[in-house]
């Protein structure tokens, strides 16, 4: 009896039980990219910048270090989790639409709701982090007069 319970809720629940685990990955997908930092190859950009001293030290030519592919990891992982947090949006809405229970949709509006608020708040973070280090820095070596 209790399994036929259980898969009743979730069969008249799917747009809210999917939208619940999109918007959960999108959630997870957002904070570990935030603190995990960037996932770009930075072997790569390190060894180029020692070519680059070398060259400048030995005085050669100036030769320009093109990477080897031009994949952008971390754009594509902002694009990816803010992706799934809008399909999560919308999976929600129609849950509430095909009226499913309150508890399916709201945790799916919740989950990618935060999702993109998360991401909002990380970038604003960093943008005022890095404005105050600007003035910070101008005030101490007099660019700005107090």
């Amino acid at each position: 009896m209790a399994d036929n319970l259980k898969s009743y809720k979730i069969r008249h629940n799917l747009l809210g039980f999917f939208g619940t685990c999109i918007g959960g990955i999108a959630l997870i997908l957002t904070i570990i990219h935030f603190y995990a930092g960037s996932v770009e190859n930075k072997v790569e950009k390190t060894s180029s910048f020692k070519q680059m001293a070398i060259n400048l030290f030995k005085g050669s030519e100036k030769k320009e270090i093109k990477p080897s592919f031009n994949i952008q990891t971390d754009k594509n992982l902002k694009i990816l989790s803010g992706f799934l947090a809008c399909i999560g949006i919308i999976l929600a809405a129609l849950s509430h639409l095909k009226n499913e229970t309150k508890n399916a949709y709201l945790s799916a509006a919740y989950l990618s709701v935060g999702a993109i608020g998360f991401q909002i708040l990380t970038h604003s973070l960093v943008m005022l982090i890095g404005f105050i280090l600007m003035v910070f820095l101008f005030t101490k070596f007099n660019f700005i007069k107090n």
